[in-house]
């Protein structure tokens, strides 16, 4: 089992980290609906509001009894977890299975006493077991709301939540493993896989949100798991035909990896091709060579994300206006009562969230070229590692600020071209108010990678974490000033629901930056440390 172990080792942070997510996002939302919505009319004002918005029906699904707690939480818990599992997944499994396999680890797994299909069966094993913990997450979080709200999710619903939660995730960690074996290079794999996901929500989005279509949504494995209805209906059926897709993929998966040599794959790739040497001149040419990729494709989800949230502001806008409860409490919070700009504050917040988990990634990425010896390579030439590190710095800084910048150009022109017309300037300073939280965790990343450089993954997301426990449970929950300012977002103003704090905001990023220095200073003097 020494395969299991080391993926699920790697795997173990990324999992924590949005198993802990999904089990907040359940949370807030049951104990939020109760907070918001204390009366019947409340609730009905809701139902009307939200139950006929044909964009966020695209976005979360076709709600069911959203006029109660059970439904609005799986609505609105369940929509946001089917998709940010599924991406989670196949990142997970492409990483670990292609990635690992580009970058050599597979040639010294394999070499042991272990053949291909027992790799696969073990790689599979490990997957099992991060999927268990996202599922005692997500179950237990249902029983917490229990505790705090009465709010009598039985065990029953609560099971249910559970493996409706992980199914995304248990599917799209097929679909990547089955992909990355057929691909040539992980780039290739998980393309693929995110287009078989594209595919399937845009089937699903179609069938919710237009009339006619509702054969999409029995083709689609995410309308299946809509259909599953954990608290509110419980249809077990749909169980069975994900996992016959998620047996079929695993099964692909162990035949093609025991038969091929490790390298190749059945999708054809150029094996030869012209030499590009621009940029590989100095350290940071090099260092943004290998980024490149990674870079293009966090600007372009992001810019994705960013139309998809503005493309709704005008529908969700006048939700909100029906929604006479939530548009009370966010004005009160932002001074602000334009529904549009509130929604788009929200969403904004969420794409706070994006930026800071690319950051993470960036800085997790700059301690694994250290640990696994490839930074050895460059630092035998006459290269410094104050120049290794400030330019990875640099290249991190720079995207999440390019990140923020294409957030506001990108939301500025959809919801212009829906007659939403918050001004230019309004839009650019609100992209560039989602920057400084990840200033903030770059800075404490690249410093705890420098005093402790093993602890990385686990501060950075661990950070991630509990801004995001706090800023979406504690508040619900009254809890103490103290505890809210824990959270890095909490500092950070709603905008464009609200003009950004630019005090705050300098604060964070001011803080960021010394941390930043103070870790690469501090790298300079210490020895490099391997996995």
């Amino acid at each position: 089992m020494v395969i299991t172990k080391f993926i699920f080792r790697r795997s173990i942070s990324s999992t924590l980290l949005w198993g802990i997510i999904f089990g907040v996002a359940i949370l807030s939302s049951a104990v939020g609906f109760i907070s918001a919505f204390p009366t019947a009319q409340d609730k009905a004002q809701l139902a009307a509001g939200f139950g006929s918005n044909a964009g966020l029906k695209a976005v979360l699904g076709n709600p069911h009894a959203l006029a109660t707690v059970a439904g609005f939480t799986e609505w609105r818990a369940l929509g946001l977890i089917t998709i940010i599992g599924a991406l989670w997944g196949m990142m997970l499994v492409t990483k670990v299975l292609r990635g690992d396999e580009e970058e050599g680890r597979w040639e010294l797994l394999l070499s042991g006493p272990t053949s291909k299909r027992r790799a696969a069966l073990e790689t599979f094993a490990a997957l099992l077991l991060c999927l268990l913990i996202v599922f005692l997450l997500i179950t237990g979080a249902s029983q917490v709301a229990n505790a705090v709200h009465d709010i009598s999710f039985s065990w029953k619903q609560s099971i249910y939540f559970g493996f409706a939660g992980i199914s995304s995730a248990a599917l799209f960690m097929a679909v990547g493993a089955f992909t990355s074996q057929i691909a040539s290079s992980r780039r290739q794999a998980l393309g693929i896989a995110a287009g078989i996901f594209g595919l399937c929500f845009a089937a699903r989005a179609i069938a919710d949100s237009t009339t006619g279509y509702d054969w999409l949504r029995d083709i689609s494995p995410l309308g299946w798991i809509e259909k599953i209805q954990p608290l509110t209906g419980q249809y077990p059926v749909s169980f069975i035909y994900l996992a016959v897709a998620i047996i079929v993929f695993a099964l692909g998966t162990i035949l093609i990896a025991s038969r091929r040599d490790l390298g190749t794959g059945i999708l054809p790739e150029r094996d030869s091709r012209a030499a590009h040497t621009k940029l590989l001149n100095s350290p940071w040419g090099l260092a943004l060579r290998l980024t490149e990729t990674n870079i293009i494709t966090w600007i372009i989800a992001s810019a994705i994300a960013t139309a998809a949230f503005s493309g709704v502001a005008k529908s969700a806008a006048q939700s909100f206006a029906n929604a006479q409860p939530i548009q009370q409490v966010l004005s009160s919070i932002t001074n602000n009562s334009n529904s549009a700009a509130l929604f788009l504050g929200l969403m904004f917040m969420l794409l706070m969230i994006v930026i800071m988990v690319m950051t993470a990634g960036m800085v997790i990425a700059i301690r694994e070229e250290e640990g696994s010896g490839r930074l050895d390579t460059l630092l035998v030439r006459p290269v410094s590692r104050a120049t290794w590190l400030l330019g990875r710095i640099l290249i991190v800084f720079l995207t999440l600020l390019g990140t923020s910048l294409v957030i506001g150009i990108v939301g500025w022109l959809v919801t212009h071209a829906q007659g939403i017309d918050l001004g230019k300037k309004t839009m650019l300073l609100a992209g560039l108010n989602t920057a400084p939280p990840s200033i903030f965790l770059l800075g404490a990343g690249i410093l705890t990678m420098a005093i402790l450089p093993r602890l990385t993954p686990i501060v950075t997301y661990g950070i991630i974490a509990m801004s995001f426990l706090i800023q979406f449970l504690a508040a619900a929950l009254s809890a103490p000033t103290w505890v809210l300012d824990l959270s890095v977002l909490r500092h950070v103003a709603l905008a464009p629901g609200a003009n950004p704090d630019w005090h705050s905001n300098g604060i964070l990023a001011l803080v960021g930056i010394i941390a930043a220095a103070i870790g690469l200073w501090y790298f300079t003097k210490r020895d490099i440390v391997a996995e």
